[in-house]
């Protein structure tokens, strides 16, 4: 399942990410519309099989209120300018792309993935 929020619809990018994490998926959240965004959404997106989803905010601050209410095994959360995080099943945040990360690769992507299917 990937999810590309469309830009300029605050409200409705917010309602719509609420409705993701209500599913039975382990979520690949990819932010900011840079080219590394777009590449990242790519390898999330090819390894986004079975219980495995993508969503891209294009617009990070379109779900930030969300994200802020969610708990976080990482220290510290996520913020609007990383590439990217993963969500557990059970809505925890497990693993953070910082932004100074080197360009993340599919290994990073996979362990990304496996941080938040391991939710211990």
């Amino acid at each position: 399942m990937a999810t590309i929020l469309s830009e300029g619809d605050a409200a409705g990018n917010e309602s719509k990410f609420k409705g993701l994490l209500n599913q039975d998926t382990v979520l690949f959240v990819v932010q900011g519309s840079k080219p590394e965004s777009e590449g990242l959404f790519e390898i999330a997106n090819g390894l986004g099989t079975g219980h495995r989803g993508v969503v891209w905010a294009k617009n990070p601050s379109d779900i930030a209120n969300v994200v802020s209410g969610l708990s976080s095994s990482v220290n510290p959360p996520p913020s609007e300018n990383d590439l990217g995080f993963t969500v557990s099943l059970t809505n925890v945040i497990r693993d953070v792309i910082r932004a100074d990360e080197e360009t993340p690769d599919e290994v990073r992507v996979f362990e990304a993935y496996a941080n938040a299917e391991n939710d211990q």
